[in-house]
């Protein structure tokens, strides 16, 4: 199961992947004329690009999902290649077995990176603030906003743990002032904070945020996706400051810039925590692209949008084709029902095939010298007939002429029973629920008198894409 799971998370790996990369060709194009609100929900769909399965209908539809779950798959070889060396290493039930143990014990390692982070700031807030209820002008403010938002009321609180206003929560936002700033904000400044604070709280980026960290925590071991992760965080700023600025004069965009240079001075915060929106920030590429942003007013056009949505829609298309192409090798690496067999001891027939060489019933010869040694030695295992589902024995003499084997074949031998053997095939041929069906041929030697079998080695095997039989 385990498996199974690690598999669809690398083909989702694949998807998200190719998607962005080919998302990057036209990425400069694209934010030079769309919005940062529509650039936001750009990276978010290249986010879900990482986790809804759509290749998976693919398979549905092409059947291969259900081949691959009831099937025995074939990895052919040749001898003595590159190729060989590689699939017994990646096929040894030690490699198999170690791929998700890791895989999982880096998903609770980050887990409990993610979940130490977050319980580590939710005390170190609760310890340093206080209310401001008191400060009228703080609380007025955000009062007005909220109704003129249509927002529920949200709980303002002073704190000496960060020097920039935040926000945090994600069922009940709380936003959170600087108590270096309190009285050193003019009444503007003040509006354009909790404004900025605010449209955070509508947006829901905190909740945005978390998510994409729990599907962090599932692709862990993927780099994009940490930069699709910040590129993310970075246009959620861009956008609160696009939609607060939208009827703002030049004055006031010179101010609103001022203050990021001041917050980004003074942050604390050495590095950016997922689970709180912050005002500022000190990283100097986001701080950069803010400032160009709040002092360039742009003119977007809704055709742009358009064709950002169709060329994002090529992109996911396409990563969702390479993901689908790469079920089979996946599947062979990491699926504990597929075999390795030599292409020279393998032979695989078309339905046409089959109706000029019918394989089960032709006796093929073998060098019994080895088989006839073991019986002598007492070394050979009587074949052990075990009725199962779907698979069914027959024993095929040198003349061609078949017997169907029943339980009772095998019989008990008397201890002094001097056996006159014969030379035969054993032919086992198992059916499998999506048509398919594999015959393997044995060495066999069988006693005429007492019906007692001996099987040897394989001698052939044959895999048809159509059960014949």
């Amino acid at each position: 199961m385990i498996n199974k799971i690690l598999i669809s998370v690398l083909q989702l790996s694949i998807a998200g992947s190719i998607t962005y990369f080919i998302f990057l060709l036209g990425k400069l194009w694209i934010f030079c004329n769309i919005t940062a609100n529509f650039m936001g929900k750009v990276y978010t769909i290249l986010v879900i690009s990482f986790i809804i399965p759509i290749f998976y209908l693919w398979g549905v539809y092409d059947n291969s999902y259900e081949v691959f779950s009831q099937g025995n798959g074939l990895i052919m070889i040749e001898k003595n290649s590159l190729e060989e060396s590689f699939y017994y290493i990646m096929k040894n039930k030690l490699f198999i077995n170690v791929v998700p143990i890791f895989w999982l014990t880096g998903m609770f390692f980050y887990l409990f990176y993610a979940s130490y982070c977050f319980f580590k700031l939710k005390k170190d807030l609760k310890c340093n603030s206080f209310s401001i209820y008191g400060m009228t002008e703080w609380q007025k403010i955000l009062n007005e906003i909220c109704e003129k938002e249509n927002i529920k009321k949200i709980s303002l609180l002073a704190t000496t743990y960060t020097s920039q206003p935040c926000t945090t929560g994600v069922f009940q936002n709380t936003i959170f002032i600087p108590a270096v700033i309190l009285n050193q904000c003019s009444t503007e400044e003040i509006r354009m904070i909790l404004r900025h604070e605010v449209r955070h709280n509508k947006r829901k980026d905190v909740s945005l945020k978390t998510f994409i960290q729990i599907l962090n925590c599932i692709n862990w071991f993927n780099p994009l996706f940490y930069i699709i992760k910040n590129e993310l965080y970075a246009w959620t700023e861009l956008a609160c400051d696009e939609e607060i600025l939208c009827d703002c004069s030049l004055q006031q965009r010179k101010a609103y810039a001022n203050m990021l240079l001041y917050f980004s001075r003074e942050e604390k915060i050495s590095k950016s925590i997922w689970n709180i929106a912050g005002f500022g920030g000190n990283k100097k590429k986001l701080l950069n692209r803010r400032l160009k942003a709040v002092m360039k007013k742009k003119n977007h056009k809704k055709n742009y949008h358009v064709l950002t949505m169709g060329f994002l829609v090529f992109a996911v298309a396409s990563g969702t084709k390479v993901a689908k192409a790469a079920d089979t090798t996946l599947n062979n690496l990491f699926s504990t029902r597929t075999e390795i067999v030599y292409k020279d001891e393998i032979k695989i027939l078309d339905d046409d095939e089959l109706q000029e060489y019918y394989f089960s019933d032709h006796y093929i010869d073998f060098d019994d010298t080895e088989l006839i040694q073991k019986i002598e030695n007492g070394e050979a295992e009587q074949f052990s007939f075990v009725p199962e589902q779907n698979v069914t024995y027959k024993l095929i003499s040198p003349d061609n002429t078949t017997e169907t084997l029943q339980n009772n074949t095998n019989a008990e031998i008397e201890p002094k029973h001097t056996h006159t053997w014969k030379s035969k095939n054993i032919t086992e041929h198992k059916k499998y629920s999506d048509g398919s069906c594999k015959t393997t041929v044995y060495a066999a030697k069988y006693c005429t008198d007492c019906s007692y079998t001996v099987k040897g080695d394989v001698i052939s095997e044959q895999t048809n894409k159509s059960c014949p039989h």
